[in-house]
């Protein structure tokens, strides 16, 4: 049965089931698309759901279940879409017109609502002023790619993330019927060419020096909250808006909307990491108790009242405090030097710790979480090491040889 959008980018070419009236067509690269059919007064209706990975599994179910609803009312759910792509039609086809109807439903695939992703800031500042104007039937490779040529070699993370969103936008419109070349993004990145923009690393500091900052930091919410991100190696938006309803016992169960890679994600918990936990308990309580609210987030902030959780920013500000000048993400890269350079740990195994894709879709399909046991020792040592329990010294070849 298929119930995950990993098993979707695993499977073959071809049509699957997916549940009752729902087909998801693959084209054996993990893409595809969703397909429902549905019974109106003995006649069968056939209609597209949307392409993956733009619609995403749920969505799809989602859609299915409602169409179906309607069908059994007998509301055609196909005359309706298309009743519904007519009166947007009569409102505007200009890509600014078309945008807010597309961004209303792309934002439901993000992860946490999209919050953070900057879809409508690049719209506004880079997008729109190019091409707003312009019939959604009229936008061809050679317009994105004059738009983004400006950008291309000195701010390509910008642009090219202005690229997919725009990408998104002309998808969404060629999947409503609406005549717009939905690949047009993809084709004006060959145009392009390669940026010769060089990306910077995250600033991580050196694994020797962790163990004095991280006695540096305090028992409030925020500095709880680095203490964990260090303690569990995630990347920081995962660890200032950790929830209660993720935690299984001493594991850390991330689902696939909460992480990068789209996976599932078990952290053992080391006891360094729990003790972090139980002090953070007491304050998410107190917090509970003055806003009159059920505890939801484990770092909560009376202070970050737009998103409830403690901010990053804070982050920050704690290192160049202790003259370090780093970043909160790049203590992942401290992490994997500790590991590379004075464990005999296998280089799958912490690569696994860092929820890199180290595995084939099917594979890790299979494995789920049996892994997070086999990390366990690794993440107790990571912790006993931060925590100055244990000292850290550098194997030499030799070494690292004969463990791995």
């Amino acid at each position: 049965m298929i119930t995950k959008d990993l098993q979707l980018k695993a499977l073959p070419k071809g049509v699957h089931k997916i549940s009752i009236g729902l087909r998801y067509k693959s084209n054996g690269d993990g893409t595809g698309s969703f397909q429902g059919r549905y019974k109106i007064g003995g006649k069968l209706i056939q209609m597209s759901l949307g392409v993956y990975p733009t619609v995403r599994l749920s969505e799809a179910n989602q859609a299915h279940a409602e169409n179906r609803n309607n069908a059994k009312m007998g509301i055609n759910p196909k005359q309706q879409k298309e009743e519904t792509i007519a009166a947007n039609l009569s409102s505007g086809t200009t890509f600014a017109d078309i945008l807010p109807l597309a961004y209303a439903d792309i934002q439901r695939g993000w992860k946490n609502g999209g919050k953070g992703y900057g879809f409508m800031t690049k719209m506004d500042a880079i997008v729109i002023p190019a091409i707003g104007t312009m019939e959604i039937s009229e936008i061809r490779p050679k317009h994105l790619a004059d738009m983004a040529r400006p950008l291309w070699h000195d701010k390509y993370p910008t642009i090219d993330k202005a690229l997919l969103f725009t990408g998104q936008v002309l998808q969404w419109a060629e999947q409503n019927d609406y005549e717009a070349d939905g690949g047009a993004a993809q084709r004006a990145r060959k145009i392009l060419k390669k940026s010769t923009y060089e990306q910077e690393n995250q600033r991580s500091i050196p694994f020797a020096d962790l163990p004095a900052f991280y006695a540096t930091l305090g028992d409030n919410p925020s500095d709880l909250a680095f203490r964990f991100l260090i303690l569990t190696v995630v990347r920081p938006g995962n660890a200032a808006m950790a929830r209660y309803d993720q935690l299984e016992g001493d594991i850390w169960h991330l689902r696939p909307d909460d992480m990068k890679r789209r996976a599932d994600h078990w952290v053992p918990l080391s006891d360094a990491a729990l003790d972090v936990l139980a002090k953070a308990d007491a304050h998410a309580t107190r917090h509970a108790e003055i806003t009159g609210k059920e505890k939801h987030f484990l770092f909560p902030s009376a202070d970050s009242w737009q998103t409830g959780h403690v901010s990053m920013n804070n982050w920050t500000q704690s290192m160049r405090r202790a003259n370090i000048f780093g970043s909160a993400h790049g203590m992942r890269a401290t992490f994997k030097m500790w590991a590379e350079l004075t464990t005999g740990y296998d280089n799958l195994l912490i690569e696994e710790v860092l929820h890199h894709a180290v595995r084939g879709a099917v594979e890790q399909a299979y494995i789920r979480g049996h892994l997070a046991e086999l990390r366990r020792p690794l993440m107790q040592d990571w912790a006993d090491f931060v925590t100055g329990k244990t000292d850290a010294k550098v194997l030499s070849p030799e070494d690292l040889k004969r463990l791995r």
